[in-house]
């Protein structure tokens, strides 16, 4: 019953109470393709770059690959139950931590350029 009103919350409301529950993976599952092919437009076209990185237009890019790294990192240990266990198999502790440290440097660098991420 409960997965009938979730189907039909979404349709009615675009999401359901289980997306508020976990709105970080609600706005994951939103967010993911479309980032990717801006990305992807990004490299293979080109868009107006955001006026702070006008002169290097390099570091734009960096940025935006940070942020993918991150958001595919997630992204897969979302629908990998074994995915997160094997990436850490063979890492040590310093290792963990300095991934676990390029995970929030991207999501910080979303959360702070989430207003240049469109096509100007």
């Amino acid at each position: 019953m409960n997965k009938i009103k979730e189907i039909f919350q979404r349709i009615v409301r675009g999401y359901s109470d289980k997306d508020i529950k976990q709105l970080n993976i609600f706005i994951l599952n939103k967010v993911y393709d479309p980032f990717k092919a801006f990305i992807e437009e990004y490299e293979q076209h080109g868009l107006a770059l955001p006026k702070e990185f006008s002169t290097d237009p390099g570091e734009w890019l960096t940025i935006l690959k940070k942020i993918e790294f991150s958001l595919d990192y997630l992204y897969d240990c979302n629908y990998d139950e074994g995915y997160k266990i094997a990436f850490h198999k063979n890492q040590n502790e310093e290792q963990k931590l300095e991934h676990r440290k390029q995970i929030k440097e991207g999501l910080r660098l979303f959360g702070e350029h989430f207003i240049n991420i469109y096509e100007y």
